[in-house]
């Protein structure tokens, strides 16, 4: 059987990626130059990393060139990691929104085994801790915070048949019925709606956040 060696997707389409403050004729002269293809990632990289300060400075800073990124070499060899994640992931798995803590979960898997066990210093404390949360964990505490938010102002709200993992609340007295009805608003502007994981790793909880949030706004008539 032969092995095919992908690289990654943009080089392929190089000539067409139109970011701010990337060079076309450079990304041309490279892409033609057919013997570049490094040189050309990392232009293309850069130019990515500065798209998104673009869009969000408050949390990526400007990067001058690619020897802040402190790139290797062999960033595009089949043996590099950029490699492997490329040919050794199936394209399905990076439809999957876990994929990040499932790398980083293995990523921290050989420390984790070191330390775990042991009394851990300080510095080990994460490899010890830091564990990556599934899906449906996730969708738990997404659903029975913002969610729950949401249903106790909407009872008869259609998102309940999207939340599986939601829990009906337990049956109350009519004294706490009265305290609830007291503190829960008759109507919620989702724009006033906002949502903080205070120990927020690769956003996992952020993206499912987000895709409540969008079927709340829906449900108000916001344009898609």
């Amino acid at each position: 059987m032969i092995s095919v060696v992908k690289n990654p997707e943009i080089l392929e389409h190089a000539e067409h990626v139109t970011l701010h403050g990337l060079d076309s004729h450079q990304v041309i002269n490279l892409k033609l130059d057919g013997s570049r293809e490094a040189g050309l990632y990392r232009l293309l990289l850069v130019g990515q990393c500065n798209a998104l300060h673009e869009a969000m400075p408050f949390l990526f800073e400007k990067i001058a060139d690619e020897t802040e990124l402190l790139l290797p070499d062999n960033l595009l060899h089949s043996d590099s990691v950029i490699g492997k994640l490329v040919n050794q992931i199936e394209e399905s798995d990076w439809q999957q929104v876990e994929i990040i803590g499932w790398l980083y979960q293995f990523y921290i898997s050989d420390k984790k085994d070191e330390v775990i066990g042991k009394v851990v210093k300080s510095e080990d404390i994460p490899a010890a801790t830091q564990l990556f949360t599934p899906n449906w964990i996730v969708k738990y505490l997404v659903q029975n915070t913002l969610g729950r938010q949401w249903l106790a102002t909407y009872p008869d709200s259609a998102l309940r048949q999207q939340m599986a993992y939601y829990i009906e609340p337990a049956e109350q007295t009519e004294e706490v019925k009265a305290q609830l009805v007291a503190i829960t608003p008759k109507s919620l502007d989702p724009e006033t709606l906002t949502l903080l994981d205070p120990a927020c790793g690769s956003g996992h909880i952020l993206v499912e956040a987000y895709d409540l949030f969008k079927a709340i706004y829906q449900e108000r008539g916001y344009r898609s």
